[in-house]
């Protein structure tokens, strides 16, 4: 098989190759030559003895077992010709050349299948990948406006607000102290007294009686009578 590989390689043909093979291992002038002066040896070299020892050379010497197997009909018939061996080794190799290379090319279109679908997997990941990032940037611009949206809806409304309500409830108005009477100021207790008539549970301006200043305070009414 080495040899046919290297005459392959060197541009001879098939049939060429094929040729030379079968001839190197047939017997040489110069074997059947010393075998026929060798009358006297014990060991007989017969037409029939070397063709089935060049058969058997000629399978033996085959290592691909496809096309051994196929020549393996002629080399068990010890009566083929150098024809017949010739046209069915190159039959047989031709067979097996056409078989690799068609082998080859489904291999290569497996592995450039599988290179394209790698491709497009990692084409399919990225433009997925790009896809989420573009929703999650979108998401992040509508978010963006609603927080800016409420925003501006919080300081209209707080803007309304202050000017619906009236200017004296938005200042803190401190509580009016109650006055007292000259008494209640001298002894520091709470003053529950009329200013006009120094009774009691009464102020100045639901008072009845006609006197005037009986507890001592002066004319004018103090403010919580004034009201």
């Amino acid at each position: 098989m080495s040899q046919i590989e290297t005459g392959k390689d060197k541009g001879y043909s098939d049939k060429e190759i094929m040729t030379a093979v079968i001839r190197a291992v047939q017997p040489g002038m110069q074997l059947r030559s010393y075998l026929e002066s060798e009358s006297d040896s014990p060991i007989k070299y017969d037409g029939a003895s070397v063709q089935s020892l060049f058969l058997h050379a000629l399978e033996t010497g085959l290592k691909d077992e496809t096309i051994r197997a196929k020549i393996r009909p002629l080399t068990d018939n010890a009566n083929v010709s150098d024809e017949q061996l010739i046209e069915a080794v190159f039959m047989a190799v031709s067979a097996e050349t056409e078989r690799s290379n068609k082998f080859s090319h489904f291999l290569n279109k497996v592995r450039d299948t599988k290179a394209r679908v790698s491709a497009l997997q990692n084409e399919e990941s990225v433009g997925e990948k790009r896809e989420v990032l573009a929703a999650i940037k979108q998401v992040r611009t509508e978010l963006s406006a609603v927080q800016s949206e409420v925003k501006t809806l919080r300081e209209t409304v707080s803007q309304r607000n202050s000017k619906e309500q009236p200017e004296g409830e938005s200042r803190n108005v401190a509580p009016t102290k109650r006055s007292k009477c000259d008494k209640c100021k001298t002894s520091g207790e709470e003053c529950n007294h009329c200013f006009h008539c120094g009774g009691l549970n009464h102020i100045a301006r639901y008072c009845r009686s006609q006197s005037r200043n009986p507890s001592g305070n002066g004319r004018r009414l103090p403010p919580r009578d004034r009201e």
